[in-house]
């Protein structure tokens, strides 16, 4: 954008903060449809990526080391050693910040003329410190700058977010229209039906904000009528609401058109629902549409829905990455815990997918690891279920998440997660229960890289 022109609403993703990060798809899915709702009300926007990987703010850089680029879309982030918070002192690993250098950052901003609002996003709530970073940085360019925080941070950690962020605004309701009424006020007051209206589903992304469209992100419906205990997709999205599929191959179609993307990403929490009315037409449409695009699902797919037949319209459609929810081989829990999968519906979805041609490499299994009085054999047997079914095992390690039935329960942990959101990274795993060492956890995960290259050589076909 022009340094003249002036901008309504900035929307800034800012950097991570944390031990490890990957850009495993990510996608500012949230903000780019918060920009077309902006635009349905007539309020010019722009986007502001520090995580973007193809971002021109990145020119000169040397590659982060061991960098792998553009697998599919994914790759490492820049990043840069920072002092670790107090609070998190007692692991014995270094500290980072992800993204485009915060001096770069800086100058971008102040080439800026002042929008009149900005929307910062904070998606974990172990992440916060990267948003209140921005804040501190946009507030010392602009002291009259509107800044609204939003994300899963703010809905789920509300009380926290006003106190230490210092943001103008707190996203701290659902749905999107919490988030324009807060910035109404600076946006000309649009009407409440005008804001409604806008926010209306389905909303395209805006996809023209992205600077590389090689991977698209795509979002057939939002939320998910699921309630399991760990997980806190009610408190995020209100409903579960599906678009048409004839609606989503359009975008897809149009999409294509103008980006020529490589890659397009399913960000669904429950891709795989009604199948018959969803998914399936969907896949048909896309195999109808004869565009060499390769498809992805990085978001557990209910295991339960997939049958030979959806198997193979994946196949054909150029599904090439499949990730399954099991979560753990013990049914107690998976009853306990929400009921969405059992042992036999997990392997009649194994089968189906090995029969449409499907191998260990495309395919993965979400092991939940780390959870409350979790002991490693739990987790141990579970990887091993996995493993002997085929296909790669996917360690998904438990984050302690706020407003979640399981977030009540953690009589095992050495340190109470509701101290501080930093103490809800998934990272502290090793660290976080009395029934394990660190040094034992690791040595499990090494168990698994092994069980991992075994199926990858196919010594163990999926």
């Amino acid at each position: 954008m022009a340094d003249s022109e002036h901008i309504d609403a900035l929307l800034i993703r800012p950097w991570i903060e944390d031990f490890s990060a990957f850009d495993l798809w990510m996608r500012p899915l949230g903000l780019l449809r918060l920009a077309t709702i902006l635009r349905r009300l007539d309020i010019s926007v722009d986007l502001l990526d520090c995580l973007d990987r193809q971002s021109p703010h990145l020119e000169g850089l040397p590659s982060p080391p061991s960098h792998r680029l553009d697998h599919f879309g994914c790759g490492h982030l820049y990043r840069e050693d920072i002092q670790k918070p107090e609070v998190i002192s007692f692991v014995p690993r270094r500290f980072k910040r992800y993204g485009i250098p915060l001096e770069r950052i800086e100058q971008e901003l102040q080439r800026r003329s002042r929008p009149d609002v900005i929307f910062i996003s904070c998606m974990a709530t172990y992440w916060y410190s990267g948003a209140q970073r921005m804040v501190s940085l946009v507030k010392s360019i602009w002291p009259d700058a509107h800044v609204i925080i939003g994300g899963i941070y703010a809905l789920l950690c509300p009380s926290h977010a006003h106190e230490v962020i210092g943001a103008d605004g707190i996203v701290s309701e659902r749905g999107w229209s919490a988030a324009i009424e807060l910035a109404a006020p600076h946006l000309g007051s649009p009407s409440t039906a005008a804001i409604q209206k806008a926010c209306s589903e389905p909303i395209e992304p805006a996809y023209d904000l992205m600077t590389s469209r090689q991977t698209i992100p795509i979002l057939t419906r939002a939320g998910c009528p699921y309630r399991c205990t760990y997980c806190a997709s009610e408190h995020i999205y209100p409903d579960c609401i599906s678009f048409p599929p004839e609606w989503v191959a359009a975008q897809i179609a149009e999409t294509v058109s103008h980006s020529q993307p490589s890659d397009l990403t399913f960000f669904d929490d429950a891709l795989l629902l009604h199948p018959d009315r969803h998914i399936k037409p969907l896949l048909e449409a896309i195999i109808r549409l004869e565009i060499p695009l390769r498809f992805h699902t990085p978001n557990a797919l209910h295991v339960r829905y997939i049958d030979s037949e959806l198997s193979d319209l994946m196949k054909r459609a150029g599904v090439m990455t499949i990730r399954l929810g099991l979560e753990s081989g013990d049914p107690e829990f998976m009853a306990s815990s929400g009921g969405k999968v059992k042992l036999d519906e997990y392997d009649r979805a194994m089968e189906h997918l090995k029969k449409a041609g499907y191998t260990a490499r495309e395919v993965g299994t979400y092991i939940l690891s780390g959870m409350p009085n979790q002991p490693l054999e739990d987790m141990r047997r579970s990887a091993e279920y996995a493993h002997r079914r085929g296909g790669q095992v996917k360690l998904a390690l438990y984050s302690p998440t706020p407003k979640t039935e399981m977030f009540k329960n953690r009589e095992s942990f050495i340190f109470d997660p509701s101290i501080d959101p930093i103490l809800q990274n998934d990272s502290l795993t090793p660290w976080r229960s009395e029934l394990y060492t660190a040094d034992e956890f690791q040595n499990f995960k090494l168990e698994v890289d092994r069980l991992n290259d075994f199926a990858r050589r196919g010594l163990q076909a999926c």
